[in-house]
């Protein structure tokens, strides 16, 4: 609280004064005077001074009372002619008087038109003004705007520093010494740790910025703070102290925490919004540059949210070298429920809607097939919606583009009227990356097409025949449409992998059946072979074997100059041959031996050694063989069954990828729905509350009146009957005389 002493004056008329004896007592300003006002008839003026000369708290005792008795007769009277003028004179530190005043006179102007009293500072030409104070003079004819002006002066003066009050104002201290001078200022600073964080870095960017030394007084220690010296030029100094002026302003309380310095509840003060602390509010941080959207041009768009949210906005703080980071807002509301309304409301419009998913630049694209689209200008801080772009594709691929809507991740399209020519525009909306995405993909869509259907030869079947209710819904459908889209695409997909692997699976099996035949084929010439042999006999065989051998190796000789493949094949067959021969040779010789068990012959031994050695090395080559070959079968049907599973798996999990980036936008869109339903839900308890407090006004009304009746009727009865005791008095003194 302030030490020094309050000087106030009430000017009240002669009439009314008249008045107040006649109607409540003849004793109402000696009782004054008991409360330490001094009271001073002036027949010049022809008014009553009423003179209050202490501190601020013994002169809101005594404006209280008499304010009832001022404001009883200002009700009692009817008769407007009589209404009354009454005038305060406030005296003001000459350091404070800026404060109060306000740059160009804006505070001054706030209290006139908030109050509808004349606020005016006395050059003190008539009456000179005390030294190291300067005059402020409220006038008025309804006591409650006087009231209530007096004490939102109070509690600026109240709030302003203490930077040496009686001294000379700064402007005449920088006009007599000038800015450069040398100069020391001793303020009083609140607690560091009544700071909050960011107050704290704005403190620290003061004293890092301002050209001026920071001294704290180390034996001095108050409870409620630290003294603080600045030292430096006499313009630096000014210019800090505003600067931790307002940043300290949002650390004092309100004067609606006590009913002396209060104003009434029926007002709600323009320029007290910002420091309430009674009524409910949240802080929080809107980054850059969304604020400016919140703020708009020259404080028209805040300005308009004050009205339409019933809330108080305001972004505190002063260091412009930290706007890149955000703004800290505080959000004042009478209830609880409209600040989180507020808060809720400018972080989906402010916040949200032009985070950095949606805010993106527009794509160029060729002008043959594609035109651009700007998005208009709006009023909510000129930020760029979602990127759009219009495609020209053909009408058959027109009708799927709620696939490719999910698949790319698009935030909408839209389809235009289909065209003579058998296609049509689509306008795309989303992300750079999406639109690209989306872009090339109908390019290549289209571009199959063409080759299709040729260059002239435009499928026109469709024209006119799309069915725009299935388009409708993908465009403003509901999220269970939008999972049954997903739902749709995602076994469309399915559907696709199956076909491919019975695709794989039937033409192994034509594979197999055509090895099967070609088996056949030289199981047959094989017969054929064996039936020759019986005929000729086995030394005749052996002799045909020999000589079938040395034709295909004179072929092989004379085809050397053929291909690497018909070589492959060659030997093939030899080897396939050669197996068939030595077999059909061994069950002939068996047969052989069987029937002839004597045979003895030359040529007989020969053949029988012959076949020995031959069967042996035949078996050996066939053992080989077939062990290369077995292997690598195997080893080729390891390889397809890796490269079918590394393929399984990358589809699955693309699959899973897809669906877990649908899941996601389903979730986010039941959230915004839930907070929409808060929303509607807090509004509608919001507007009963208000109707409720609507109803309780009225009732204190009512009986605000009747209270007042009452008082009138009791005062009209206090009149009768003193002056009825008076006519009996005078009665009395007659008969006595």
């Amino acid at each position: 609280m302030n030490d020094y002493k309050i000087y106030e004056e009430i000017i009240i008329p002669t009439k009314i004064a008249d008045y107040i004896i006649e109607k409540i007592s003849s004793k109402v300003f000696l009782k004054w005077k008991e409360f330490g006002c001094k009271i001073e008839p002036r027949a010049e003026s022809k008014a009553i001074w009423i003179i209050m000369n202490g501190t601020e708290d013994e002169n809101d005792d005594r404006f209280e009372k008499i304010f009832k008795i001022l404001k009883f007769a200002e009700e009692a009277n009817e008769n407007e002619k009589l209404r009354f003028k009454i005038s305060t004179r406030i005296l003001i530190p000459n350091q404070k008087c800026g404060y109060v005043v306000g740059r160009n006179g804006s505070t001054l102007k706030k209290i006139v038109n908030d109050f509808n009293v004349i606020a005016l500072m006395d050059g003190g030409h008539s009456d000179p003004v005390p030294e190291g104070f300067g005059r402020l003079i409220l006038k008025g004819t309804k006591l409650d705007g006087i009231r209530s002006a007096r004490l939102q002066i109070n509690y600026m003066v109240k709030i302003a520093l203490d930077l040496n009050p009686y001294g000379p104002a700064d402007g005449k201290r920088m006009s007599a010494l000038g800015k450069t001078a040398l100069a020391e200022e001793r303020i009083k600073v609140p607690l560091f740790s009544a700071f909050s964080e960011e107050q704290k870095k704005q403190f620290r960017e003061i004293q890092r910025t301002s050209k001026v030394d920071f001294i704290v007084d180390k034996e001095d220690k108050p409870q409620d703070g630290r003294f603080l010296v600045l030292k430096g030029e006499l313009a630096n100094v000014v210019e800090t102290k505003k600067r931790i002026s307002k940043l300290i302003f949002d650390l004092r309380y309100s004067p609606v925490e006590e009913e002396k310095t209060s104003p009434p509840t029926t007002t709600f003060l323009s320029s007290l919004d910002d420091q309430t602390t009674t009524f409910p509010s949240i802080d929080f941080v809107v980054p850059y540059p969304n604020f400016l959207g919140v703020f708009g041009q020259r404080g028209e768009r805040i300005k308009s949210l004050k009205t339409e949210l019933d809330v108080n906005l305001v972004f505190l703080g002063d260091n412009k070298a930290q706007y890149n980071e955000g703004r800290t807002l505080r959000i004042t509301g009478k209830t609880d429920k409209k600040v989180q309304m507020a808060k809720l409301f400018i972080q989906r419009e402010f916040i949200e809607k032009w985070s950095p998913k949606y805010n993106n630049n527009l794509i160029y694209v060729d002008l043959d097939r594609r035109r651009r689209v700007d998005n208009t200008g709006n009023d909510w801080g000129k930020f760029v919606e979602d990127s759009q772009m219009e495609v020209l594709v053909p009408q058959e691929v027109a009708k799927i583009m709620i696939k490719i809507k999910i698949k790319f991740g698009l935030t909408s399209y839209q389809l235009h009227r289909p065209r003579p020519d058998g296609f049509q525009f689509v306008c795309l909306k989303g992300s750079n990356e999406a639109l690209e995405k989306a872009s090339k993909h109908l390019d290549l869509m289209t571009a199959e097409y063409m080759k299709e259907n040729g260059d002239g030869s435009v499928d026109r079947s469709s024209n006119g025949e799309m069915n725009w209710s299935e388009e409708s819904e993908g465009l403003n459908g509901d999220e269970e449409s939008g999972n049954e889209e997903v739902n749709i695409f995602m076994n469309g997909s399915e559907e696709k992998n199956n076909w491919e692997e019975e695709g794989r699976d039937e033409e192994e099996k034509e594979n197999k059946e055509e090895k099967e035949v070609e088996e056949g084929r030289d199981e047959e010439k094989n017969e054929e072979r064996k039936e020759k042999s019986r005929g000729s006999g086995g030394s005749e065989e052996s002799k045909g074997w020999e000589e079938e051998k040395s034709e295909e190796e004179n072929k092989n000789e004379g085809g050397g100059g053929k291909n690497e493949e018909n070589e492959d094949k060659e030997d093939d067959e030899f080897e396939w041959r050669s197996l068939v021969n030595i077999n059909e040779v061994i069950e002939k010789e068996d047969e052989l031996e069987e029937e002839d068990d004597d045979q003895s012959t030359l040529g007989g031994d020969f053949n029988n050694e012959r076949r020995e050695s031959f069967t042996s090395e035949g078996e050996e080559a066939i053992r080989r063989l077939s062990i290369d070959s077995f292997d690598e079968d195997k080893r080729k049907k390891n390889k397809k069954d890796e490269e079918k599973r590394t393929k399984k798996n990358k589809e699955e999990e693309k699959m899973e990828e897809k669906k877990n980036s649908l899941f996601k936008d389903a979730n986010e869109k039941r959230k915004d729905r839930y907070i929409l339903m808060m929303d509607d839900f807090l509004e509608q308890m919001s507007k009963r509350e208000e109707a409720k407090d609507r109803e309780n006004a009225l009732l204190r009304r009512q009986v605000q009146r009747l209270k007042n009746k009452i008082f009138e009727l009791e005062a009209a009865q206090s009149v009768t009957v003193n002056k009825r005791t008076q006519k009996r008095g005078r009665r009395y003194n007659t008969r006595k005389k």
